[in-house]
């Protein structure tokens, strides 16, 4: 075997190092590495914290979802999954996963997210394009082909032996959040096509929004065959109100007793009342109420006034824009901390700077740790801290001397800050940011150019 000498180039928010190693040629199975991204697995570190549904809810629609993944239908299927934003579709995918992990009955995860800096909305890491192929003729030769060879030369009764035994179901979720819609309608029609071509009996859950796009290419009897595919609706749950309520009876009964001055607050709080209002404010989004709860719960707020003064901010939801409580509701947490004399030009540009997609090769902590953030907003890690400490329930704030980075806790945050029409006046337009970033690698370059040209004249 040949060796190669490579340099390996390492940015940092302080420097560039660059390091020579030995490099031996890269074999298939360090390619298909290389392309992959073990965060978007279900018990990967980067999910350790991502919601599960509570004990009591939703056990209608994971019943019925075990009973599709163990059915004895003698084709390969498809299950979509949707729902609007904040219905619960990640907490289910998850919840799924886990209970089929432990029936020794999952084969793979993939979970697209936008709240992460680490290409976990790269349509491209789910079926790498690696040998110049394409996607779809890389699942034919890599995936499909070699799998009905396998299984073409069983016979029948010992095939159902072997499959009754082994894993059978592959979870994609966030379709919706990968990145191009032509990678997203790619990807579904590698989908569809294996429904059709796979010979070993696998299930594909797909979990999604409502996009149009996607909802005509799953729907349209082609992509995939009607015998072939289940549908699945959360906005159609009728046990969702019930669901809610248990999740709000189990987050209050954590915030009485947990909370700073759990002592002064009632053990009947709160009322029925409030319950109702948050339900109906909530139309159906699980969101809607973790937010809520994670906002009151906060130790800076008073739990009792603060949920007060949420629901007398917060109308009822018009029937024509249900969905719109979750934009008044962000806007109302950012309204409040400018009211607290928070600096939400900056808090914004915090946002802007987590949200926004990273350049090729730029090191991913510049962009979401306190030292890296306050590096480029010319700030300290402690007033990062202050700064975003008013924003618990929206974002997960690791503590101050810690590595681990600042997480937004759902892309419908994006979502609201990026459109003028749902933020109003804390809207975040992206060439600042843009702006932002170019200024402090302009500083950064122009410190090291005047570094290498000290070392030359020494």
């Amino acid at each position: 075997m040949s060796l190669f000498l490579a340099p390996t180039f390492i940015p940092t928010p302080f420097k560039i190092i660059i390091k020579w190693k030995c490099v031996p040629p890269l074999k298939g199975l360090d390619l298909l590495f290389e392309k992959s991204t073990l965060s978007a697995l279900v018990n990967s570190n980067a999910q350790y914290d991502a919601p599960t549904c509570d004990k009591g809810t939703h056990e209608a629609i994971i019943q019925r979802i075990m009973d599709w993944v163990k059915s004895d239908e003698e084709r390969v299927s498809a299950l979509w999954l949707h729902g609007p934003a904040g219905s619960g579709k990640s907490a289910l995918a998850k919840t799924i996963a886990e209970l089929c992990m432990t029936k020794n009955s999952l084969i793979a995860t993939f979970f697209f997210t936008r709240t992460r800096d680490d290409h976990v909305m790269d349509g491209n890491l789910l079926i790498p394009t690696i040998f110049h192929k394409t996607r779809q003729e890389q699942t034919e030769e890599l995936i499909i082909k070699p799998l009905n060879t396998k299984f073409s030369c069983l016979e029948y009764h010992y095939r159902q032996l072997v499959q009754r035994a082994s894993p059978q179901l592959i979870i994609i979720d966030g379709l919706d959040e990968c990145f191009g819609k032509e990678v997203q309608r790619d990807l579904l029609h590698i989908l569809g096509k294996a429904t059709e071509s796979l010979h070993l009996l696998i299930h594909f859950l797909i979990a999604s929004q409502l996009e149009t796009h996607i909802r005509q290419l799953i729907t349209d009897g082609e992509t995939f065959k009607v015998d072939h595919l289940t549908t699945l609706n959360l906005a159609d749950d009728l046990d969702t109100v019930h669901d809610i309520c248990i999740y709000l009876e189990l987050q209050f009964s954590k915030i009485r007793s947990r909370h700073p001055i759990r002592d002064a607050i009632p053990a009947n709080w709160p009322s029925p009342e409030d319950i109702t209002a948050l339900i109906e404010r909530a139309s159906g989004q699980f969101i809607f109420v973790s937010t809520v709860c994670g906002y009151i719960s906060s130790a800076k707020h008073h739990p009792v006034r603060h949920l007060r003064i949420i629901i007398e901010h917060l109308p009822p939801p018009a029937a024509d824009t249900p969905y719109g409580q979750l934009d008044l509701l962000y806007s109302f947490i950012f309204s409040f901390a400018e009211e607290l004399k928070i600096n939400i030009d900056q808090v914004l540009q915090v946002f802007g700077i987590l949200i926004v997609p990273r350049p090729e090769g730029a090191p991913d902590d510049l962009y979401t740790i306190y030292v890296g953030i306050g590096k480029i907003l010319n700030m300290t890690p402690d007033d990062d801290v202050l700064l975003l400490n008013e924003f618990v329930s929206l974002l997960d704030l690791p503590p101050l001397l810690s590595w681990r980075q600042i997480r937004i806790l759902h892309a419908s945050i994006a979502g609201f800050l990026f459109d003028a029409s749902q933020s109003g006046p804390f809207y975040i337009n992206i060439h600042r940011v843009h702006s932002a970033l170019a200024l402090y690698y302009q500083k950064q370059t122009h410190e090291y150019l005047e570094k290498i040209h000290l070392y030359h004249k020494h």
